[in-house]
């Protein structure tokens, strides 16, 4: 699936939004720290679990420089491959975000077009659209010293406050 979105903020707020992502969610499940300096080509990392299951493999495939990058997260399920590439535009930058899911153990079957699927395609192409704002959000209330709670309910909005 893929989905392009204009945010306004510049290409090196975006990437070290997406990196500080990933930081926050290594430091959640494994309480390590990483600088984003360590997201180059090649940086892999490996959540360890007593639950086969819940083991992941996270690596950088490729990464230019506010420009573009690539990464794959391999569990026992599946592989999930994430793109952004990312140009300037007037308001700021246009980010294309790909992302592709391949689940272990089956063929690839031609994608029949359901009713259901569309649905499916639908709901997936907001929630990518939703993490590319989410990213601009993120750098927006950095800049205005802001905190955001997520309530995570559609009817109770999300609250920010001053740090």
């Amino acid at each position: 699936m893929k989905v392009t979105r204009e945010l306004e903020i510049t290409a090196s707020e975006f990437f070290n939004a997406v990196f500080d992502e990933i930081i926050a969610e290594i430091k959640k499940v494994d309480n390590k720290d990483i600088s984003r300096d360590a997201f180059k080509k090649g940086f892999k990392y490996t959540h360890k679990s007593e639950d086969v299951y819940a083991r992941m493999d996270f690596e950088v495939i490729d990464y230019k420089k506010n420009e573009y990058y690539k990464s794959k997260k391999e569990s026992i399920r599946a592989v999930t491959t994430v793109t952004y590439e990312v140009k300037p535009c007037e308001k700021g930058i246009s980010v294309t975000f790909t992302q592709e899911q391949t689940v272990k153990g089956t063929t690839p079957k031609p994608k029949k077009e359901t009713f259901f699927s569309k649905i499916g395609d639908t709901v997936n192409l907001g929630r990518m659209t939703d993490k590319l704002y989410g990213f601009q959000r993120a750098v927006i209330n950095e800049k205005e010293g802001m905190i955001e709670k997520q309530t995570g309910n559609l009817f109770i909005p999300n609250t920010r406050k001053s740090k």
